[in-house]
């Protein structure tokens, strides 16, 4: 990762979405759901909205065990037999593209990147509405 001014270049360009739903707060703040939730708002495209389910089993490991190491993704699936490699690796990809994912040292660990971008996108749009 790399700093130019207040620019942060990540080597790969990834791009993902986010579906906002303003009214969703209740929603959010489920902590039956909080994170399947906002999970569904990073997954919305009708083509990975099935990773939702596959995403969730991959943070709560990550977090669990304070990270997952990159070459230990066979262990991962034989712990998770309802899942496929594929659907493992664009998850994955997503959580990394996304920013709740880093890899550090061929590990993945969870990122403040995801939350520290919505913090900074709603101060410019709070700063916007101020008089």
């Amino acid at each position: 990762m790399k700093r130019t001014e207040n620019r942060v270049s990540y080597g790969r360009h990834r791009k993902a979405t986010l579906e906002v739903k303003p009214r969703q707060t209740e929603k959010l703040n489920d902590p039956r759901f909080g994170l399947q939730n906002l999970l569904e708002c990073l997954f919305h495209e009708s083509r990975s909205i099935h990773l939702v389910h596959v995403a969730e089993k991959i943070l709560l490991h990550v977090k669990t065990n304070s990270g997952l190491e990159a070459k230990d993704w066979r262990k991962f699936l034989e712990l998770n037999p309802d899942l496929t490699y594929s659907n493992y690796q664009s998850a994955l990809q997503k959580l990394r593209s996304i920013g709740l994912l880093r890899r550090e040292h061929r590990r993945y660990r969870l990122s403040p990147d995801f939350s520290t971008f919505l913090n900074n996108a709603s101060g410019c749009w709070t700063r916007f509405l101020s008089p």
